[in-house]
Formats: structure tokens, sequence, C-alpha cells
């Protein structure tokens, strides 16, 4: 090998140079590091890491254009009708539709004003239940079919036996078209929301 610092030749045991007395310094040679290609931040040929990809956030399952139609639109507007008849039952403005006060029709048959301010108080609550409905709907909660069709059942009920206590007590037929209509709205709506909701349970789990 030679000295380091006057490159004379010297023995492979000498640790003093002969030529310039300088301490001889070994070389060690150095092992080459071996480079690891890399594709993206990570080694050619390592497992692959789901994060390296871009994330694509899923989409909500197809068939929900229906919950959203109710849950931002038709129940509150339900509800905004059921508010203003359920405060036109207890103030008996629920009359003025047909020319007459509310006095006048209690002087007639005041066996219906307690019945319509019983009506009034349960209209009044299903407005409450339509916009609670309504918003577990939009959260995605387990119970908006429920909700939804308990809506729907009350709505029949009491239209159905205020309908029947009309045309008892006063002996004017209480099932007008009108009537009829919204009764056999509410049971078919009844029964829609009710196969809808059912298959949609993997999605209202909150």
């Amino acid at each position: 090998m030679n000295c380091n610092t006057c490159g004379a030749q010297i023995p492979e045991e000498s640790q003093v140079c002969p030529n310039c007395g300088n301490p001889v310094t070994p070389v060690v040679n150095a092992t080459p590091v071996q480079q690891t290609p890399v594709n993206n931040g990570q080694p050619m040929g390592a497992p692959v890491d789901g994060s390296a990809f871009n994330y694509v956030p899923q989409q909500e399952p197809l068939g929900m254009k229906w919950a959203n139609f109710l849950g931002y639109f038709v129940l509150w507007i339900g509800a905004l009708i059921n508010l203003f008849s359920g405060v036109g039952f207890l103030t008996g403005t629920v009359y003025n539709a047909a020319g007459v006060t509310a006095e006048e029709v209690y002087s007639y048959f005041s066996a219906l004003k307690p019945i319509d301010t019983i009506v009034g108080v349960c209209t009044l609550g299903t407005a409450v239940v339509g916009v609670m409905a309504a918003i577990s709907i939009i959260k995605r909660k387990a119970n908006a079919g429920k909700l939804v069709c308990a809506l729907y059942a009350v709505n029949f009920a009491l239209s159905f036996v205020y309908a029947l206590l009309v045309t008892v007590m006063t002996s004017i037929p209480g099932f007008s078209s009108s009537t009829i209509i919204q009764l056999i709205g509410s049971v078919v709506m009844f029964f829609v929301n009710r196969y809808y909701f059912n298959n949609r349970s993997d999605v209202f789990v909150n």
C-alpha cells in the first residue's frame, strides 16, 4: 500500500511511513449501498399501501330521491298545513271557509266545540311529528321510517274519527270527497313508505 502523505510504497504491516515518518492510516474500502428504485414514494416490489392512491368517497346508494323529497319538502309543507289547521280547529276559524262563524256553528252543535279542541291539539301534534320525521330523514336516523308511517297513520285516524263524529252529531255527511281522498292518500302513503324504508334499513342507521 502507499503512504497517505508522500505516496511512497510501504509494507502492509508498517504503521509508520519509512520515507516521511508519518503514521499510516489504513484505507477502508466502502461497500456501495444498493439503491432501491422507488415509485410514487414507495419501493418497487414493496406491498402496495392504499393510502398512496387518491381516495374516492363512496356515494350514497341510489334510490334516495324519494326520501330526500320527503325530508326536504313534503313533510315540511305538511307540518305547516297541520299547524294552520290545528290553530283553525282551536280558534274555530276552520269554519270561515264555509262562510259561517264558529259561534254560529257551536250555537247549533255545541258538542262540536270540545271535539274541535281535541282535534286541534292532535293536529298540532302531527305537525311536530312531521318536523321530527323530516329531520330524521335528513340525518338518516334509524327511526325515520317509523316516524313517517306513524304520521300518516295518525292523519288517517284523525280524519276518519272527525268525519265520523261530524256525521253522527250533526247529521251532515262528514265524509266529503276531499275527506275520502285524504283518507285514501294517507293509507297509500303509509304502505308505500313502510315498504320504502324497510328496504333501506342499511342507509338509515344513525
